[in-house]
């Protein structure tokens, strides 16, 4: 099928349409950007090309995007791709809890010349769809849609079409094979490896408003350097008496591998940030880089008030999350080779904290021991075992697994454990049901995706399972010994200790230099009249081929001493007060001290069912630091290192204000 050059719609045009037309229409269309990466933000809108994008590229939509509706704006839609079936593709609509549309077909338009294939009119049907989806069921919205009838004109008005709800502003990923595959040609065309930028090539250069987004370069300087890069920026490079526009110059058209624009309401009115960009731009064009130029957004200001070089530039989106869109830089630098150490860059981060003239602490090589919140598996289960349920309906499984009592989970028609047989059949409780083991791999295979004669899977949802397996085999093991799970609110759980549980609410263990110690894990506040239960969350991880179990610290608050109060708001200030002078030190201790109290022998021996219980060290995992902080120009921070056993009734007076409805609201009746 041709390709149509123009929008496949009729309208009329008069002599002062392109002066007038916007001042005239009581229509407020809708801001858009384009993205480097997918996104899970409900205000992302995804055009897929079929037939242009990879197998790869669905993978990302489904994985990273999580989208909640595709629209299908194909006159006749298929669903082959690669390795990518049509039962695959449904498949992963089911797995991700996506609906689908086949857009045309519901409006009953057989071809995109049909002149009710309006953008505008498109767009208010999708919007009859995208109406009923409601947090926590939005998400990101993708369009399918064929590459030769619906070119980036028809896209960019159906985009500026569709409502966007309060921001007014979407994001546009498009994600493009064709044009990947050439922007790696040229620059193997250079003489660089394919996809590798030019080794001369590699610092990352970041252009910014000074003194006003000094702040944010710092701070992203500084993870810059963590990870590896080489980075220049003013706050770093440039000093009284520098020869100002000719270092800059010099480093963009030589050395520069990206130029990093922080895009804010203060970048639009500097000079400097304004030639920087236009550089940049004729640099990457004439060198042929592909995403030469990245601007970040931090802030709200509109995209059509930013630099009009920039209007056609994909940005990356630090709005909302500064670590969310570092995370997707990080991805784009990987992803285009940009050279980085494989080590911390301690010199340049020092130089950072004394050329940015705060009196802080700067690092020197010098080793210096770490403790971490690792605990190692020392002995891991070794089979993961799939057995068939008879008297079970294969729909009822996921709810089944989430209630047994050995971690579990559903694969297609099996329940896969690492219990055994007999253990499992214990589990279910009754006669009626019975389990048949079907096949057996190891959790090495597991993991490493090899699946022999069973239905495949895939290594990142082996992972997946595995930490799920993980933590609900942490749950039960603490509700053995007496904790009990709460949940957060990103539903997850976590345990904790209720009053009276343990003797005095108090725990003794050997700390860190072997002193015997007791802290204490529950305690009772006479000033908010709440109890406060300090409890610990595990998830699994996986490092260098080993397993190992991550704790994070939290706490909870009650008025009988059980069951946390039910109103996440005062939990949240109730935290916030409660916990705002607690150090490191102390709550280094409290996670030592709950681990402490569910181990034996410095070992948690945790039961998942298998003949041999899954073992796992109860200290902490140590390492061992190339470098260490030195104190310049200031004194050390005072420590405050916590030498008593119980946790002072103590809380921040700021806070108080906002604790005077709560007593009336918190149920003391429960209290003694």
């Amino acid at each position: 099928m041709a390709r149509i050059a123009t929008p496949a719609f009729l309208k009329l045009v008069h002599s002062d349409h392109v002066a007038s037309s916007g001042a005239r229409s009581g229509v407020q269309q809708t801001s858009t950007q384009e993205s480097f990466l997918p996104s899970s933000q409900a205000t992302t809108l995804i055009f897929l090309a079929w037939g242009r994008v990879s197998f790869d590229d669905i993978l990302d939509v489904f994985e990273i995007s999580k989208p909640k509706l595709i629209l299908d704006m194909r006159v006749a839609p298929r669903f082959d791709l690669g390795q990518l079936t049509r039962r695959q593709f449904f498949e992963l609509l089911r797995r991700y809890d996506c609906q689908y549309v086949d857009l045309l077909g519901r409006i009953g338009i057989g071809s995109l010349n049909d002149a009710l294939a309006n953008p505008k009119l498109i767009a208010n049907h999708a919007a009859q769809f995208t109406s009923d989806l409601k947090p926590p069921n939005s998400g990101p919205l993708v369009f399918l849609h064929d590459d030769e009838t619906a070119d980036d004109e028809y896209l960019s008005q159906l985009a500026r079409s569709l409502p966007c709800g309060s921001d007014n502003a979407w994001q546009v990923y498009r994600p493009a094979a064709a044009g990947r595959e050439h922007g790696r040609a040229a620059v193997s065309a250079q003489g660089a490896a394919a996809g590798a930028l030019p080794l001369a090539r590699s610092t990352i250069f970041i252009s910014h408003a000074t003194p006003e987004d000094n702040d944010f370069t710092f701070w992203l300087t500084g993870k810059l350097a963590a990870a590896g890069y080489d980075v220049w920026s003013d706050l770093t490079h440039l000093q009284g008496g520098d020869g100002f526009w000719g270092n800059i110059e010099e480093v963009i058209r030589t050395r520069a591998a990206k130029l990093v624009f922080v895009h804010s309401a203060h970048a639009k009115g500097k000079a400097g940030t304004r030639k920087e960009v236009y550089l940049g731009l004729k640099v990457g064009e004439r060198n042929r880089l592909p995403r030469f130029v990245v601007p970040l957004r931090i802030d709200a200001t509109p995209f059509d008030e930013t630099f009009i070089e920039l209007i056609d530039v994909q940005s990356v989106d630090c709005r909302a999350d500064w670590l969310a869109g570092l995370k997707s830089l990080l991805g784009l630098l990987q992803r285009d080779g940009v050279p980085r150490s494989e080590s911390f860059k301690a010199d340049q981060f020092t130089e950072l904290v004394a050329r940015y003239k705060r009196p802080s602490i700067v690092l020197v090589r010098s080793t210096e021991t770490l403790i971490s919140n690792l605990l190692a598996i020392t002995r891991p289960p070794r089979m993961l075992n799939f057995f068939s349920v008879a008297g079970i309906q294969t729909n009822q499984l996921p709810a089944i697994t989430a209630g047994l009592s050995v971690p579990s989970f559903q694969h297609y028609a099996l329940i896969a454990t690492w219990a055994s047989g007999v253990r499992l059949q214990e589990a279910f409780g009754h006669a009626d049901v019975k389990v048949t083991q079907r096949a057996a791999v190891s959790l090495e295979d597991f993991l490493d995706g090899k699946h022999g004669d069973l239905p495949e899977w895939k290594r990142e949802d082996a992972r997946k399972k595995t930490f799920a397996m993980l933590h609900a085999a942490w749950r039960l093991h603490a509700e053995s010994w007496g904790a009990v799970p709460a949940l957060l609110a990103n539903d997850q759980y976590f345990s904790y200790f209720q009053d009276k549980r343990l003797p005095d609410n108090k725990v003794q263990f050997a700390d860190f230099s072997g002193h015997l110690i007791r802290r204490q894990l529950v305690g009772f506040s006479k000033k908010r009249r709440v109890f406060w239960h300090f409890g610990v969350r595990a998830r699994g991880v996986h490092i260098e081929g080993q397993l190992l179990f991550s704790l994070s610290p939290h706490v909870t608050f009650s008025a009988d001493g059980k069951l946390p109060l039910s109103s996440k708001a005062q939990l949240h200030s109730l935290r916030r007060s409660f916990c705002r002078s607690w150090w490191n030190d102390r709550w280094r201790d409290l996670m030592q001290g709950f681990v402490s109290s569910m181990s034996e022998n410095e070992m948690l021996e945790i039961n998942v069912g298998a003949d041999e219980r899954m073992q796992v060290s109860s200290r902490f995992l140590e390492f061992t630091s190339p470098v260490s902080p030195s104190f310049v120009g200031t004194s050390p921070l005072e420590t405050r290192a916590t030498t008593s056993e119980d946790i002072e009734d103590q809380w921040d007076e700021d806070e108080f204000d906002e604790f005077e409805d709560l007593d009336d609201s918190i149920d003391t009746s429960l209290v003694e």
